[in-house]
């Protein structure tokens, strides 16, 4: 949209706009700010943001685009007229969808938004839809739509700024995540069921369903109110015979491992054999089941200096999904000479750093209260490790992280 920026930065920046715009149309358009309240309900009804830009068109015919986009805004915040999906649209939405989007699509946007609200109130009529399984779907369904029609960039854009002015915390955190998850998951429905269907908006839709339904597979996630974590969604469609589940799943619980209660100075090997089928082998140093509590790697022992768990898979993988914690809040790990890292392999001979523990995300120290990693892997992986290396020094057992329960995605080699 060959909208002119100066509009929107001659304030903010000390630009000095075109003499075609108003300045004081800019000056009152983008610098001030209004406070808007939220509107309970029928919000939707309300968007009128194309019908309004015909109407300002009509009415000034000398005004540029910026002029008319100016009086937009003037008109959001002294009518409060602008409003979607239960909420009067903050600055950040209006920008977005004005600087990026023709006028002839905004009822296309205000549409998108209508039906994912109202489709998670179809498929999911006896939850709340919110912080649960039918929140995960709206979002989740708003953003692939917005990606079918106007493409990812756009999508985020317009999701993000719809969180712009949302506190801080998990429920943000449970949105963002499925905003984003919303744009890979039309991809993937775009790259392997676009071809057959007969109605875009409808069957992206089931799609998402099933997506929610297996929210392990499809990295949809939900909040657990109790523990105030985010875990997976599981309440949806399961549409097998029109949507095929991208992996087989195996959880490796702490007891399928069968290891000493002790850690060993000498690697170890031992193979795994899941409730769900599975034979995995293992190599290990340093990693013992202690306390019949979790599989422990502790690395910082007089003749010690490193533990690591390797998997070893028969049939390539996609991800797993791991409880993961530090043994307590006195391990004697420091990123200064420590390090504690998940490893990737497809061969076996050349490993890939995949999640760096001490770094890329902070450890529960209490590990009564884990934290749940889902990691994806490259193509074709068929091995991680886990590897922990600390110095070598005291005579008590330190450095420890505790491996909890484990799901195991495995490629589906039919999919």
């Amino acid at each position: 949209m060959l909208v002119n920026l100066v509009l929107l930065f001659s304030c903010l920046g000390g630009m000095t706009a075109q003499e075609t715009v108003d300045s004081e149309i800019v000056n009152r358009a983008v610098c001030e700010v209004t406070s808007l309240e939220t509107q309970s309900t029928n919000a939707l009804d309300n968007w009128n943001l194309a019908s309004d830009y015909e109407l300002i068109e009509e009415e000034n015919p000398n005004f540029t685009q910026e002029q008319i986009i100016s009086q937009l805004y003037l008109n959001k915040n002294s009518n409060s007229s602008y409003s979607y999906d239960g909420h009067e649209l903050n600055n950040d939405e209006f920008w977005t969808i004005v600087l990026n989007l023709w006028p002839h699509q905004y009822e296309t946007a205000k549409n998108l938004t209508e039906r994912a609200s109202t489709q998670a109130q179809i498929y999911y009529p006896t939850l709340s839809c919110y912080q649960d399984d039918g929140d995960a779907f709206r979002h989740t369904y708003w953003s692939a739509l917005l990606t079918y029609e106007f493409g990812s960039s756009f999508a985020l854009k317009l999701t993000s700024a719809h969180e712009s002015d949302t506190p801080e915390g998990i429920d943000k955190e449970m949105d963002l995540h499925n905003n984003k998850n919303g744009t890979t998951l039309l991809e993937e429905w775009r790259s392997k069921f676009s071809s057959t269907s007969t109605d875009a908006w409808s069957d992206i839709g089931e799609f998402i369903y099933h997506c929610v339904a297996n929210g392990e597979v499809y990295d949809c996630v939900k909040i657990n109110l109790d523990t105030q974590k985010l875990v997976y969604t599981t309440v949806g469609g399961s549409n097998e015979t029109k949507f095929s589940i991208r992996s087989n799943i195996n959880q490796i619980g702490i007891t399928d491992y069968a290891f000493e209660q002790q850690y060993f100075f000498y690697s170890k090997t031992k193979t795994i054999n899941t409730t769900g089928g599975a034979t995995i082998d293992t190599k290990r140093l340093r990693t013992g089941y202690i306390e019949e509590e979790y599989i422990v790697l502790s690395p910082h022992r007089l003749n010690a200096g490193t533990a690591y768990l390797e998997y070893i898979f028969d049939t390539p993988i996609d991800a797993i999904c791991v409880d993961l914690t530090m043994w307590s809040n006195s391990e004697l790990l420091s990123t200064a000479d420590s390090t504690a890292i998940i490893y990737s392999s497809v061969d076996g001979i050349d490993y890939v750093s995949q999640l760096d523990l001490l770094n890329d995300i902070t450890l529960s120290k209490v590990r009564t209260n884990p934290n749940q990693y889902r990691i994806l892997f490259p193509e074709n992986t068929t091995r991680i490790k886990f590897v922990v290396t600390s110095p070598a020094t005291g005579d008590r057992n330190k450095g420890r992280i505790c491996i909890g329960n484990m799901d195991v995605l495995f490629k589906n080699l039919n999919y």
